[in-house]
Parts: C-alpha cells; structure tokens; sequence
C-alpha cells in the first residue's frame, strides 16, 4: 500500500518532462552544431581564392572549424541556460508545468535554430 502511494506522488512530479527536454536540448545542440559547421566549412571554401583552395584541408582549417565549434557549442549552451533551470525547478512543481516548460523548451529550441539559420 505504502509502495503505490510513493508510485502515486512519484507520477505527479515532473521528472519524465525535464528528461525529454534534456533529451530535446541535446539533440538540438548536435542539429545546430552540425548546421553551423557545415556552413562554416562551405564559406570558407567558398570565400577562400583559388590560388588556396588545395591548401583549405591544411592544419589551420581545422582550427578555424574546432574554434568556431566551440564557440558555437558554449553559445546555445548558454542561450538554454535559463530554459534549463527553469525545467530543474519544474520537476518539485506538477506534471502540468512540467509539460508547460518543455513546451516552452521546444519553442525556444525552434527559435534557436531559426535564429541561427538567419544569422549564419
């Protein structure tokens, strides 16, 4: 008895919402990673001359990659920060503001990306 009524409060939380916005926030960083570095990799063979072009797959066109990988993988990092303790915070709360904020979570994760393909 006392076992279905630890299930019972275990179910009203909203632990299985901030899972799936973890899961959600991890696959929108690979997407937007992947994204970026393949525009990075297009413009730099694209803006580089001709007389470089079979210099491009040199050491320092990895670099530029690697860095900008970073920079691009710290900057949604940061830009979910709040999103993410907000869903951390949602766990104590009802499933019902669970759901909310992965629902933000998934809008927001949309708005990055957007906002990414029309910066980049």
């Amino acid at each position: 008895m006392k076992n279905h009524q630890i299930s019972k409060a275990q179910s009203k939380l909203s632990v299985r919402p901030h899972l799936n916005f973890l899961c959600s926030m991890f696959l929108i960083i690979i997407v937007c990673s992947i994204m970026l570095v393949t525009l990075r990799a297009g413009a730099l063979f694209y803006f580089l001359p001709d007389q470089y072009k079979p210099l491009g797959l040199n050491q320092d066109f990895w670099k530029v990659l690697w860095t900008g990988l970073r920079f691009d993988v710290a900057t949604i990092i940061r830009v979910f920060i709040p999103i993410y303790l907000l869903s951390i915070v949602a766990i104590l709360l009802p499933r019902s503001v669970g759901l909310a904020v992965f629902n933000l979570g998934r809008w927001w994760g949309l708005a990055i990306v957007v906002s990414l393909l029309l910066l980049s």
